[in-house]
């Protein structure tokens, strides 16, 4: 009896475990098609914001890059590193012909480099900290629509 009593215990305690316990709550949760288009249209709305923040500050990294550009004259020592950094610019909209930077604006601080290879560095290390931010927005941002989409589509049909 006290066998049986301790099988019991242990397999409902196993059965109440995270993992299956998860798909009972998450058809449950996913049963109300109004608070899950609540919930589907918050996760959009959010990622829009990271998605705009992070499109503002790629196109705030590319206008410092071309300003610090313009600047340097051609015969400066530090003309390969900003070349280099011009070179990932260029590279970078041809890559995606559809980013189109918007409303770069240049801050107080965003000017201060120094004429070293430290600061180039530094440059070239935040627009591509800009650039990765971006596209990984931009890939959860689709990924959240594609799905809102389809939770929407097939409510439609059942």
């Amino acid at each position: 009896m006290a066998c049986s009593n301790t099988f019991g215990l242990v397999t409902g305690a196993f059965l109440l475990g995270f993992g299956l316990s998860e798909i009972p709550k998450s058809i449950w949760k996913n049963a109300d098609w109004t608070t899950r288009q609540k919930v589907l249209s918050h996760k959009v709305a959010k990622m829009a914001v990271k998605l705009d923040d992070a499109h503002q500050e790629f196109s705030n990294a590319i206008v410092v890059a071309q300003a610090t550009s313009k600047q340097m004259s051609k015969r400066d020592p530090l003309r390969r590193c900003m070349n280099v950094i011009d070179d990932m610019v260029v590279q970078m909209f041809s890559e995606d012909s559809s980013f189109k930077p918007q409303g770069g604006r240049l801050g107080e601080n965003d000017m201060d480099y120094d004429t070293d290879e430290k600061s180039m560095a530094v440059l070239r290390r935040q627009l591509q900290i800009a650039r990765e931010e971006y596209y990984r927005c931009k890939r959860y941002a689709v990924k959240s629509v594609d799905k809102s989409a389809l939770g929407f589509g097939f409510a439609n049909f059942f």
